[in-house]
């Protein structure tokens, strides 16, 4: 393509993968960046939804896009409270309803409990974003002996993986 002539782009969702390749990585972003911001904002209105692992990072990013598009959002986290009421707080300045639960979500009744609080506050749940998880630093791997770098190792998949 000659330099300072634009290919058109459908944002009709026509756009395939492969057509996607010929594309500089910052149109990519651009492509999809602006199919989300063209949605109406009611797209989620009345839905509900739940994001673990939502007090910070990807999480809260999540969080705020689906508040952003409507929905109602539970915000989970396991040990960062300040942070959750913090995000819970900036939903609520979007004019939508959110609360934050804690549960452990690695641990199978936690995570189930933490469904039924959803369902019990908002009387229903249409969303769920599985994005809780974590890492263990290098240098505190290498501080530990073997059996505990494997412990360790069976831990993050459990979270990463299941939660």
């Amino acid at each position: 393509m000659p330099l300072g002539r634009r290919k058109v782009l459908p944002l009709d969702g026509s756009l395939s993968p492969s057509g996607m390749r010929d594309l500089p990585p910052k149109r990519v972003f651009s492509v999809y960046e602006e199919r989300v911001t063209s949605m109406p904002l009611s797209s989620l209105e009345g839905r509900v939804a739940l994001v673990t692992g939502a007090s910070r990072g990807i999480g809260t990013g999540c969080a705020e896009v689906l508040a952003e598009l409507g929905a109602t959002v539970a915000v989970n986290y396991n040990r960062g409270q300040v942070e959750a009421e913090k995000v819970v707080a900036h939903l609520k300045t979007l004019g939508r309803d959110s609360v934050a639960l804690q549960a452990d979500v690695s641990d199978p009744a936690e995570a189930r409990r933490l469904v039924h609080w959803v369902i019990d506050r908002f009387g229903k749940l249409d969303i769920v974003v599985n994005n809780a998880g974590f890492n263990a630093s290098p240098p505190v791997i290498m501080q530990m002996s073997p059996e505990e770098t494997v412990e360790r190792w069976h831990s993050t998949l459990n979270t990463n993986l299941a939660s």
